[in-house]
């Protein structure tokens, strides 16, 4: 460590304050005077740290928000899909006679249970609505016994 001699002038206050703190420490006025370089080192490597981290975070954030917006625009695309299919079966399907509609919703119930099993067996780890469809085949196996 080089010990090389320092010139450093303070206003008279702040020397007199350093000089008591000194002397109530037990410490020569460098000691204090380092001390108080590394503390002030310290908190602008901190400082320096805390806007590097920042910019890390406002890059997360970002790229956060850019999933955010592709997924929102899926769901928009699933949305329209679903309505321009089921707009296009409702117009192109004719009403059940009165006679047929209990023989019809029973296949209609068999066949939807069906089709969520598939579904749900389809996905790999799903989690949320695909847990409840899981879930809501299991009650009806249940009542089903």
């Amino acid at each position: 460590m080089s010990k090389a001699p320092r010139a450093l002038r303070l206003p008279p206050e702040l020397e007199a304050q350093a000089e008591a703190l000194a002397r109530s420490r037990g410490h020569t006025f460098s000691t204090v005077m380092r001390d108080a370089l590394r503390e002030h080192l310290d908190r602008e490597r901190q400082l320096d740290e805390m806007a590097a981290l920042e910019r890390r975070l406002v890059g997360s954030m970002t790229r956060v928000m850019k999933d955010v917006r592709i997924v929102r625009n899926d769901v928009h695309l699933t949305m329209a899909f679903i309505n321009t299919l089921a707009e296009s079966y409702l117009l192109h399907t004719p009403p059940l006679p009165d006679e047929a509609v209990d023989v019809a919703a029973a296949s209609a119930t068999d066949r939807y249970r069906k089709f969520l099993k598939r579904v749900v067996s389809n996905l790999q780890g799903g989690e949320g609505l695909w847990s409840e469809l899981q879930n809501e085949l299991d009650v009806d196996a249940g009542t089903e016994a």
